[in-house]
């Protein structure tokens, strides 16, 4: 594992069940993860008038999700 979060290549060898190439990442704080992005999809929509398409929504909801995950980090610093 690597900072919680650990990952495995896929084969794009064309093997007969290998569908194609990529990788399967695996956190450990995955509900964690869900939950901080739903509830930044409602804080970023509740503060907007209509719904902007997903390339300029997902920005928002990813930069209000790097706010979160700071501030949580910066609360357990602070803890230690």
């Amino acid at each position: 594992m690597y900072e919680g979060m650990s990952y495995v290549y896929l084969d794009p060898s064309g093997a007969p069940r290998c569908w194609g190439d990529g990788e399967v990442q695996v956190f450990c704080d995955y509900r964690q993860r869900a939950a901080t992005a739903r509830i930044s999809r409602h804080e970023v929509l509740a503060g907007l008038t209509a719904v902007p398409a997903p390339a300029d929504l997902n920005p928002l909801v990813w930069r209000r999700n790097g706010q979160k995950r700071r501030t949580r980090s910066e609360g357990r610093q602070a803890d230690g």
